[in-house]
């Protein structure tokens, strides 16, 4: 995944780093108690927990999660001292969370850190009074989390969309790249399996995501206004619709027969790669509310300099000239949904936040 230090990832630093923080100065403050490590264990972990479609549901989840642990945490704790005690109890819990992780994949992750923490505590007897001290350092690392959600509230579903997209087009931007390599690199025709593979990959992940804007989608329409509906279910069907092109475009690397034509038109293919790139990192930028913004204009240039090698070289030396024309069709809608992509409203709610 590439790194993009957009609004929504610069708060997510700034959270885990307000987090930490408060945990190590809250462990220096009260350094005589012998069990305090365990806060920085809580807030550190329970502060990684982003399940949630609002925000309401992301602090149920959070504060469930730590709940269960801190509990499991201190009988765990007490149940050390006896060896088939401990053995059973951690069975069960496990059998629990796996049982939890395959029923429902999405809390594999809150499942996880209970088992995890459950785990440690077995592995270290306490008395009662530790175990108690165990879980309500927990409890405070809990809070900690929770305290800072709240703190960052404004704008929730909001920062989650906008960061859904970035991933969507930076999937695109993978995608592209994958697709040019059948075209570009000697070795695909022998190594069909892998770059094949690679591109599949890039069409699950953005599927992916796009199911999960959907489902975010279902959230909104109930907090938005008429006006903001319309413009986010313009800018869903924008981005399918650029998926679409380019999984048309990249349908050439199956209608050519002979690989060694690409070669004529290397250059510009490579050109075109670059400056689809340029372009998408340019959406990315807009929705990230930079005034950084790349139009298509150099795109269409080059699109235009392979439409005249069509014409010179290509429609003769091609097997199957046809292809190379559908491919330029295929580019330049790509091109013209990418604009009226970054021509749609900027992402605001001010309805729902």
């Amino acid at each position: 995944m590439d790194l993009q230090l957009t609004s929504s990832s610069i708060k997510r630093l700034i959270y885990l780093t307000l987090v930490i923080s408060s945990a190590f100065f809250l462990k220096c403050y009260f350094h005589y108690y012998s069990q305090i490590y365990w806060l920085i264990w809580a807030a550190s972990i329970f502060s990684l927990i982003t399940l949630g479609d609002t925000f309401k549901r992301r602090i149920e989840i959070i504060s469930m999660t730590g709940m269960a642990a801190s509990l499991s945490v201190f009988l765990a704790g007490n149940f050390a001292w006896y060896f088939p005690l401990s053995v059973l109890y951690l069975s069960l819990v496990t059998l629990i969370c796996v049982y939890v992780s395959q029923a429902h994949p999405k809390y594999f992750f809150p499942a996880f850190i209970i088992n995890v923490f459950t785990i440690i505590s077995a592995g270290m007897a306490a008395s009662l009074i530790e175990s108690i001290n165990r879980m309500a350092w927990m409890d405070v690392g809990l809070l900690l989390a929770l305290f800072y959600q709240i703190l960052f509230y404004p704008y929730f579903i909001q920062n989650e969309i906008r960061a859904y997209f970035i991933l969507a087009l930076q999937k695109l931007k993978k995608l592209n790249t994958d697709i040019f390599a059948c075209l570009l690199d000697a070795e695909y025709p022998d190594n069909h399996y892998l770059y094949e593979h690679r591109i599949h990959k890039q069409k699950n992940c953005f599927m992916v995501i796009m199911l999960r804007l959907r489902e975010m989608d279902n959230i909104l329409h109930k907090k938005i206004s008429l006006s903001e509906k319309v413009a986010h279910e313009q800018r869903l069907d924008q981005l399918n619709l650029l998926f679409d092109n380019m999984l048309d475009y990249s349908q050439i690397r199956r209608r050519v027969t002979d690989y060694s034509t690409f070669s004529v038109c290397s250059q510009e293919l490579k050109s075109i790669k670059t400056e689809i790139n340029r372009s998408i990192d340019g959406a990315i930028a807009n929705m990230g509310n930079k005034k950084l913004y790349l139009n298509t204009e150099s795109l269409v240039q080059q699109i235009n300099q392979l439409e005249s090698s069509y014409h010179n070289v290509l429609q003769i030396a091609s097997r199957e000239p046809l292809t190379f024309l559908l491919l330029i069709d295929s580019l330049t809608a790509f091109s013209k949904n990418l604009d009226e992509f970054n021509a749609l409203p900027p992402l605001v709610f001010t309805s729902f936040s």
